[in-house]
């Protein structure tokens, strides 16, 4: 990690503004925000030192703002564990979490979704994956025969870092966790994971055919970036 110290006024002394720093073989610099707010400049090899920190430097006001959004998204993600009251997101409508020492598993009661008194995350793992496996098949099947696309089998997981996945067979894997995000954004990761069966890759071709089935494909992105903290709900 590189460090630059900033000018931030007359009465204040630096602002500390830290970057991870990847050279390669490419021609242009560019700047990207991982979901942890982490920097990361890729920077052609033979680039100086002192453009690259320039570069840095003329985006800083826009990394502190990704940041400072990043930081206010997070918060809106449920903290575990959960507990009665706890607001549950689920295909963008929300549902109150309530506890019912008489159940052996979750089940949903209307906007609520009643947990077992003892062994919540587990309960709520298996309620998700059973919800995941009713809904992907069908929808799945209804986006690629949209698009054209042909797919081998669907698997859902309990994937904490991963969304989706395509094998180099194009079966497709879904985290169950993409149940607690909005519709659109589940369609999202569908038609990314559709499209690595033409491009098992993140070439340019990948996400050119992305954008022609998903043009505000960045947006969705980001709002996953923004909401990794879904991943360790249950």
């Amino acid at each position: 990690m590189l460090l630059l110290r900033l000018p931030v006024g007359e009465n204040e002394t630096s602002l500390t503004l830290e970057y991870q720093l990847v050279r390669s073989d490419r021609r242009t610099v560019s700047l990207e925000l991982l979901p942890d707010g982490t920097a990361v400049v890729r920077a052609p090899k033979r680039l100086a030192q002192a453009q690259i920190d320039r570069f840095v430097v003329e985006k800083a006001e826009w990394i502190e703002k990704k940041r400072r959004l990043l930081a206010e998204r997070e918060r809106t993600v449920p903290a575990g564990p959960v507990k009665a009251g706890t607001e549950i997101p689920f295909l963008g409508r929300p549902l109150m979490a309530v506890l019912d020492p008489r159940l052996s598993r979750a089940e949903r009661r209307g906007a609520a979704l009643a947990l077992p008194a003892e062994h919540v995350e587990e309960a709520g793992r298996e309620w998700l994956s059973r919800e995941a496996r009713a809904f992907f098949p069908d929808r799945v099947r209804e986006l690629a025969e949209g698009c054209g696309f042909a797919f081998g089998k669907i698997r859902i997981t309990g994937a904490r870092t991963r969304w989706g996945s395509c094998a180099a067979s194009n079966n497709l894997n879904f985290s169950c966790r993409l149940m607690l995000c909005p519709p659109d954004v589940v369609d999202y990761v569908i038609l990314h994971e559709l499209c690595h069966t033409v491009h098992h890759n993140h070439s340019a071709a990948f996400w050119a055919l992305v954008g022609q089935h998903c043009p505000d494909y960045r947006e969705k992105r980001a709002w996953l970036a923004a909401h990794q903290g879904l991943m360790r709900l249950f």
